[in-house]
C-alpha cells in the first residue's frame, strides 16, 4: 500500500469516527451506507457489484486485469 493510500484511508476512518461516534464501534465498518435512519456496513456483495458495474463502465474485464 502506498504511503499516500494509507494516509487517505486513516484519514478517512477518522471521518467515519467522527460521523458515526458511537456506532462506529458497533458497525466497525470501511464503507457505509445509511438505511432505515441507521448506519450500516456495507456488504461484500455490493461492493462487488459496484467495482464490476465501475470495471463494465471502464471497459476492464478481467483479462485485462
Amino acid at each position: 500500500m502506498s504511503p499516500q493510500l494509507k494516509n487517505v484511508l486513516e484519514r478517512y476512518i477518522e471521518y467515519l469516527k467522527g460521523l458515526l461516534g458511537d456506532e462506529y464501534d458497533q458497525v466497525n465498518p470501511l464503507f457505509i451506507t445509511r438505511r432505515y435512519q441507521r448506519w450500516n456496513r456495507i456488504n461484500r456483495r455490493t461492493i462487488q457489484d459496484i467495482f464490476n458495474n465501475y470495471a463494465r463502465k471502464a471497459r476492464i474485464n478481467n483479462e485485462t486485469l
